[in-house]
């Protein structure tokens, strides 16, 4: 291929190599930009799931398949702390460095062990166990 140089790439006569180079590198600087501005992930609390939001991809959590759920430090993690989700095995990890984690374990589903980090854990396992006694709380008539 030889050596490529910028006036070649601003020649006004563009081989179909250097087109399709310059198609591509526009596609990825977008998917780049996409994923840096619109990269959210979110915990979505509801009255009967919790939603896990990885955008294009989203994560529902029954209460009614939670067999455990608890506040852990980041010193009993599996894995070394690090920032990003992850899957490992059957473990979804959402953590951001060495804060604390929540942990969710749930009876069935391809991933059972959740490992979410937050910027306040636990007011999110407050909201949880909070909505978790509605769900399931008798009726009064």
């Amino acid at each position: 291929m030889g050596q490529f140089s910028l006036q070649q790439l601003l020649n006004p006569s563009l081989s179909t190599v250097q087109l399709l180079a310059l198609i591509y590198s526009a596609v990825v600087i977008f998917l780049v930009y996409i994923g840096v501005v619109y990269y959210r992930l979110r915990y979505v609390v509801r009255r009967d799931r919790l939603e896990i939001i990885f955008f294009p991809f989203a994560l529902t959590i029954r209460y009614d398949t939670i067999f455990e759920i608890e506040l852990r430090p980041y010193k009993n993690l599996e894995q070394a702390p690090g920032w990003g989700v992850r899957l490992w095995g059957n473990s979804l990890f959402a953590t951001s460095g060495t804060k604390p984690y929540l942990y969710i374990k749930r009876m069935e589903g391809v991933i059972t062990e959740f490992y979410l980090s937050s910027e306040d854990p636990e007011q999110l396992a407050s909201r949880i166990k909070f909505n978790m006694k509605k769900y399931f709380a008798p009726k009064q008539f």
